[in-house]
C-alpha cells in the first residue's frame, strides 16, 4: 500500500503479528505499518477464542504490545487481559451478590500488577461478609501472585488454575458461585499495601453462626417461592378438572 505525503510516496507494509509464549508463538493477526519502528509499543487486542478455538472464551480479550520486528513479523508481550462488559453481565443473577475490587500487586520478578477480581455470591449476603470476602480476595491474591514470576502467572491465569483454586478457598468462608478475574494489565502504579490478617480464621469461625443463619433464611425464601409455584399449579389444575366435570354433566343432561 502506497500513500502521499506532500510530494513523497510511502509505501506501507503488512506485519504478522506474533503471540507471546504463553500462546505458543501462534501468528494471531497483522498489522500495516510503513516502517517497523514505528510497531514498537503499538498494542493489540485480540479475542481469546480466537487463539485457543475455544468459543466459551469469546468474551474474553487478550492484550499483546510489540517489543521487536523481525522478517516482518512482530514480537509482542502480553499486557492484559479482560472480561468484556456483556459477558460480566451474563455472571450476574438475581438474589446474587456481585463484589468487585482493585488493587495492584507485585510478581516474584517484580513487575506491577493492576488486578480486578470478581465474584458473584451463591446467596444474597449482609455487608459485613462483603468486607470479609473482599479482604479475603486480596490476601490469598497477594499471596499467590507474590510466589509467581509474571510467565507462571499469566500461564495459571489462562487455565483457569488460578481462578478454580481460589474459588475453593472462597468457598470456605461463604459460598461462592463464581470467580473470575475481570482484568489484569501491567501497570506503573505502586503495589496496594494489603494487610494480611493472620486471625481470619478464628474471626471467621466466630462469624460462623451469622453465615448459617444467612443461608438458613436465603433457603426458606427459596423453599417458599417453591410452595407458592405448586400451590398456583394446584389452584390451575383444580379449576380444569371442576371445568371438565361441569361440561360433562352437561352433555348427560342433554342426553337424558
Amino acid at each position: 500500500m502506497a500513500t502521499k505525503q506532500g510530494t513523497k510516496v510511502v509505501t506501507k507494509e503488512w506485519y504478522e503479528v506474533e503471540a507471546p509464549k504463553q500462546f505458543k508463538n501462534l501468528v494471531v493477526g497483522e498489522i500495516i505499518a510503513d516502517s517497523p519502528t514505528k510497531l514498537i509499543g503499538r498494542t493489540v487486542v485480540i479475542a481469546l477464542s480466537e487463539i485457543t478455538r475455544n468459543i466459551r472464551l469469546q468474551g474474553v480479550n487478550v492484550k499483546f504490545r510489540i517489543y521487536d520486528v523481525l522478517n516482518k513479523r512482530a514480537k509482542t508481550n502480553f499486557v492484559g487481559y479482560e472480561i468484556t462488559p456483556p459477558a460480566v453481565k451474563r455472571f450476574v443473577s438475581r438474589r446474587k451478590n456481585k463484589i468487585d475490587d482493585s488493587f495492584v500487586v507485585l510478581t516474584k520478578d517484580n513487575i506491577a500488577i493492576r488486578i480486578k477480581p470478581l465474584v458473584i455470591t451463591a446467596f444474597m449476603t449482609k455487608g459485613v461478609v462483603e468486607k470479609r470476602l473482599r479482604a479475603k480476595i486480596r490476601e490469598l491474591l497477594f499471596k499467590a501472585i507474590k510466589e509467581m514470576n509474571y510467565e507462571d502467572f499469566s500461564q495459571v491465569l489462562i487455565s483457569h488454575k488460578l481462578q478454580d483454586g481460589l474459588r475453593a478457598e472462597l468457598s470456605k468462608v461463604y459460598p461462592i458461585r463464581t470467580f473470575e478475574i475481570r482484568m489484569f494489565e501491567i501497570t506503573k502504579s505502586k503495589p496496594t499495601k494489603i494487610e494480611i490478617r493472620e486471625d481470619f480464621q478464628e474471626k471467621r469461625k466466630s462469624k460462623k453462626e451469622e453465615i448459617e443463619e444467612e443461608q438458613t433464611a436465603e433457603q426458606e425464601v427459596e423453599q417458599q417461592e417453591t410452595k407458592t409455584g405448586k400451590s398456583e399449579q394446584e389452584n390451575k389444575e383444580q379449576e380444569i378438572k371442576g371445568a371438565n366435570q361441569e361440561k360433562k354433566k352437561k352433555r348427560e343432561e342433554k342426553s337424558e
